[in-house]
């Protein structure tokens, strides 16, 4: 992986949490009223939300563009899941943006900021 293209901080300082859009240039994200809801079958995934734990574990949820949850997956590093986003992904996936510290609930603050955004 190129390290140096990427956002400091993201794979080993701080904030600890993080998103990036997929094709973030055709995004159109639509109302999020903050109720969780899971996406229709088959959706694409278009926002992935990264969140580092404690013990340097982390995992990504995915979310569709009309912010249903699609599914999460647990890494044993936070590089390692840049490294799956960014291979699954390629020129696709967008830049890496910081989720401020203090925010107790990652996902609605993305999905709220992404809504409010009109991204």
């Amino acid at each position: 992986m190129l390290e140096f293209l990427l956002p400091p901080g993201l794979i080993d300082g701080e904030p600890l949490d993080w998103y990036a859009v997929v094709r973030p240039t055709e995004f159109r994200g639509t109302a999020y009223d903050g109720k969780p809801f899971s996406a229709a079958s088959g959706a694409e995934a278009r926002i992935l939300i990264l969140e580092s734990l404690d013990e340097g574990t982390a995992f990504v949820s995915r979310y569709a563009a009309d912010f249903g949850y699609i599914t999460d997956t647990s890494y044993g590093s936070r590089e390692e899941a840049i490294a799956d986003c960014s291979s699954e992904f390629g020129d696709q996936l967008g830049t890496w943006t910081p989720i401020p510290d203090g925010v107790d609930h990652a996902e609605t603050y993305v999905l709220s900021h992404l809504a409010k955004a009109g991204h």
